[in-house]
């Protein structure tokens, strides 16, 4: 299973764990999946989120574009404030502290724990997991789309 799959899965069980105890023929749980991204990378999103509810039924994504990393996160903070937040929310990198220092969160691998998963860190580039982890390693959040700068030289 993919660190995404994983991560979702565990996210998901985190919002089963919210709810009542649902009847064994009820329907999926559903949970809220906000993210920054839009044009070509929101529709890759909306496709995973597609893929992901097809691939079981116990849970379903409800996958929402913000229009902007700045804006998920005023959104998020201003949801959580009002005791109306998102399940699930992507936040780019710096965004972490911000969501750290509002108090907005909870975190990534109490979670994972919390719901069975062990999270190895050698997967993850150790330049890249140090903007979602605390100065002791704790993963606050974790990497679903890094971006690298790169540059092309055509000779």
């Amino acid at each position: 299973m993919s660190i995404i799959k994983q991560g979702l899965a565990a996210l998901a069980a985190g919002a089963l764990g919210l709810t009542l105890a649902q009847p064994a023929a009820a329907a999926p749980v559903k949970f809220d999946f906000w993210f920054g991204l839009s044009g070509d990378l929101a529709r890759v999103v909306d496709t995973l989120c597609k893929n992901f509810n097809a691939s079981q039924s116990d849970y379903e994504a409800v996958c929402t574009s913000q229009g902007n990393y700045d804006a998920t996160l005023q959104n998020t903070i201003a949801a959580f404030r009002a005791g109306k937040q998102p399940t699930v929310v992507q936040v780019y990198d710096v965004g972490t502290a911000t969501m750290m220092l509002s108090g907005a969160y909870y975190p990534a691998d109490k979670l994972m724990e919390e719901n069975g998963y062990k999270i190895d860190y050698s997967d993850y580039f150790p330049g890249i997991a140090r903007y979602y982890a605390t100065s002791k390693g704790e993963m606050l959040s974790f990497p679903f789309n890094s971006s690298t700068a790169l540059m092309y030289w055509n000779k």
